[in-house]
């Protein structure tokens, strides 16, 4: 149950990819006299380029702004205290990629360990690495949530408001914040679910906590979440795993 390990790897990295033309794009809109201090209050923060979400896909999407749109201004909110998105967020055991790195990293960014298939404390410090190799630390603001973005077709320009009151405005908004709510994982409807006296636990709000040593695991699903999860639930001592 839950969101293959892989997939947030390989789907934001194509994202990514996907998106650089669009990207290096902005360079010739980017360059123009446009001023922004006319469009808003002085209250009011204006940069040219707002992303949201500080995993991979953010994360790439910082550096080839900085590489390709020099003296454009920007910056990327993140809503937790810590980058790296799926793989800093997910706490279940065994959390790896099951395609090899090489293959799903950045272009920009080589991936030096002679691990393949890379566990999540790997890749969050690949990500860390290339965040501070390329100078991108200092446009991520942790602990930033966005409650609202709204485009005004007279001035061209977005409106986004933080959790904490700030009011940004900019000329291009890039969504980078992944397809799954955090507080709320899918759940399936189990009937009889009330009645089971177990413990019942989703990947993707697994407790770090959780022994299961010497105790009977079902697993609910068959993708890449169970297949990284089943070996290391008998390696840390479950008695059996269906």
């Amino acid at each position: 149950v839950g969101t293959p390990s892989s997939l947030p790897l390989e789907a934001t990295s194509k994202l990514s990819l996907d998106s650089m033309e669009k990207i290096e794009a902005m360079s010739t809109s980017l360059a123009s006299p446009d001023s922004m201090a006319s469009l808003s209050p002085d209250s009011m923060e204006k940069i040219d380029v707002l992303v949201v979400g500080c995993g991979i896909s953010g994360i790439s999407a910082a550096y080839h702004i900085s590489k390709h749109c020099r003296g454009t201004t920007f910056a990327v909110l993140e809503r937790r205290a810590k980058l790296g998105g799926t793989w800093s967020f997910f706490k279940y055991p065994g959390i790896r990629t099951d395609s090899d790195v090489f293959s799903f990293g950045f272009g920009w960014k080589r991936w030096e360990s002679d691990n393949i298939v890379a566990p999540a404390k790997d890749i969050c410090q690949y990500l860390d690495d290339a965040v501070d190799e390329h100078g991108l630390r200092q446009h991520i603001r942790l602990n930033t949530d966005v409650v609202s973005a709204s485009f005004s077709s007279a001035t061209q320009r977005w409106t986004v408001t933080t959790g904490a009151g700030g009011t940004i405005v900019c000329r291009f908004l890039i969504l980078t914040t992944g397809y799954y709510q955090y507080e709320k994982p899918h759940m399936p409807a189990f009937d009889g679910s009330d009645r089971f006296q177990g413990t019942f636990v989703h990947s993707q709000q697994w407790p770090e906590s959780l022994d299961v040593a010497g105790k009977r695991v079902i697993v609910i699903g068959s993708g890449a979440t169970a297949v990284t999860m089943v070996p290391a639930l008998i390696d840390s001592g479950a008695t059996s795993v269906v």
